[in-house]
């Protein structure tokens, strides 16, 4: 069986949402993009509001191009 990842990327999706205990008692999200790359751990309010400026863009705005800290 291949990886969760691996099989999200097949079926392109724009991002892989991965949490653990510690990011969920942070309310935090760890952030991959379709290429595998680790974007960033963010607040979910803010992984939140990203996707919806690139909904509201029209996947013109890559919200996340830049990685996070």
């Amino acid at each position: 069986s291949r990886p969760k990842k691996q099989k999200a990327r097949d079926q392109r999706v724009p991002y892989i949402v991965v949490g653990g205990e510690q990011d969920a008692a942070r309310h935090a999200v760890n952030v991959n993009n379709p290429a595998g790359i680790t974007l960033g751990t963010l607040p979910v309010e803010e992984f939140m509001k990203g996707c919806a400026r690139e909904i509201a863009s029209k996947g013109r705005e890559d919200a996340f191009a830049q990685p996070v800290t």
